[in-house]
């Protein structure tokens, strides 16, 4: 993941690392008074759960009345070990479980995603994006990572530079614990433990986030209130300081 770090992820005053600070002091509160499990550090940043269906009608609340840029991918409802997702993958992908690449994260708020989705499909389509995920039930919707792109880590830039244009003025949620990358919330990155070397092994089968809220849970990382320390903690050359 060093190779997408820049002016945004080097900026500890960025809002995205201010969410991230916020998130290990409020995490660790909690741990005081109450403790802590890995599916509360996992819910940090959503908004309220939505009510409502999902399937079809929720399919069609997002792609709306417009043509389906995503006509040419393989469309997937029950994906192997994604439940809850809907997911499009470019059919010269390889089969099996979703891409190893890495992960761009697209936050907008619950009101703002049909439009956000939208256009964020047509951009994939034309940048021709290896895969895509959106969430696939109502409950869903609050989460702050309701939308997630597959990439190789080299045409991140130039994919979330195109992004960052066509969402600009779109309210925002921030996905905590993740690595920013334009000025506002509504992108970062991860990688997936598997594409991380200090982690491949023990957390092979983990996502970024369930790894993170399992490692938080465990408070390991008691005491530590920013988000910069905490990259560094991780020992990840997150931030070009570790």
């Amino acid at each position: 993941m060093a190779q997408v770090a820049n002016a945004y992820s080097l900026n500890a005053n960025h809002p995205l690392h201010r969410k991230t600070s916020l998130g290990l002091q409020y995490l660790g509160l909690k741990r005081a008074v109450s403790g802590l499990t890995g599916k509360a550090v996992y819910r940090f940043g959503q908004e309220p759960a939505a009510q409502g269906s999902g399937g079809e009608s929720l399919l069609s609340w997002l792609q709306g009345d417009t043509a389906d840029p995503l006509q040419d991918y393989d469309f997937f409802t029950d994906y192997p070990s994604q439940p809850n997702w809907f997911i499009w993958k470019r059919p010269d992908t390889v089969s099996g479980s979703l891409p190893s690449y890495m992960k761009i994260y697209v936050s907008p708020t619950c009101d703002d995603l049909p439009d956000v989705f939208r256009k964020t499909a047509q951009l994939s389509a034309d940048l021709q994006v290896p895969c895509l995920k959106v969430v696939a039930c109502a409950q869903g919707l609050g989460r702050s990572d309701k939308l997630v792109l597959y990439l190789e880590s080299a045409d991140v830039g130039s994919v979330t530079a195109e992004l960052a244009t066509a969402l600009s003025g779109y309210a925002d949620l921030g996905v905590p614990f993740t690595l920013p990358v334009s000025d506002s919330c509504m992108l970062s990155v991860a990688a997936d433990p598997k594409e991380i070397a200090p982690y491949q092994t023990a957390y092979r089968h983990h996502s970024w986030r369930t790894l993170l809220a399992k490692y938080l849970a465990s408070g390991r990382q008691a005491g530590i209130t920013s988000a910069t320390a905490f990259w560094r903690h991780l020992g990840l050359p997150l931030l070009g300081t570790a």
